[in-house]
């Protein structure tokens, strides 16, 4: 398996866990419980940021680059949201979007090399673009332009002091829905 094809199965099976994890149909007998919705994206975050993932070497038997966990998390991110479908991202947008955000946000992305702070903004840009702007309502698109527009609003002036919100904006800015504005 190449590692297109590993990241793809990797993010197909972290999507479906997660829809899985959510689904209020879904029942946990003995003494496991469900985890929330915080506590799933907390492990997406987890896996984006350290490009890794806790059962990696059972799931993918080879070694994979941090940058092929990353893109596949975000991929992950993207099938998650499509199988939730668009009323579940409009009624979390602000969840959603502070959650995505927060990955470019967390101080091991400036400590990351200047090459993969930026993979890890396109991955962000990927998100965005294959979420908010294929998925959500006009009048919901309209909501995450303004939660994005207040977030360029308020961390604007710390980009040349802090790199790290520097990418953070980059993504708000370029994705679909804002970009339009511009």
């Amino acid at each position: 398996m190449n590692d297109k094809s590993s990241s793809k199965a990797f993010s197909s099976l972290l999507a479906s866990l997660t829809v899985a994890c959510l689904d209020p149909t879904m029942t946990v007998t003995g003494k496991l419980r469900k985890p929330s919705r915080d506590e799933l994206f907390s492990y997406l975050k987890l896996s984006f940021l350290t490009g890794s993932c806790v059962q990696k070497r059972e799931l993918i038997s080879k070694n994979v680059s941090s940058r092929s966990v990353k893109s596949g998390v975000a991929e992950a991110h993207v099938q998650f949201i499509r199988k939730m479908k668009s009323d579940w991202l409009e009624g979390n947008l602000a969840t959603f979007l502070s959650h995505v955000l927060s990955l470019l946000l967390d101080p091991k992305v400036s400590a990351a090399t200047h090459q993969e702070s930026l993979h890890a903004t396109q991955c962000i840009k990927q998100i965005f673009n294959h979420t908010l702007d294929q998925l959500l309502s006009e009048k919901a698109q309209l909501q995450a332009i303004k939660y994005l527009g207040n977030f360029i609003i308020q961390n604007g002036s710390l980009v040349d002091e802090d790199v790290v919100t520097g990418h953070a904006l980059v993504a708000a800015m370029q994705g679909k829905p804002i970009s339009l504005l511009m």
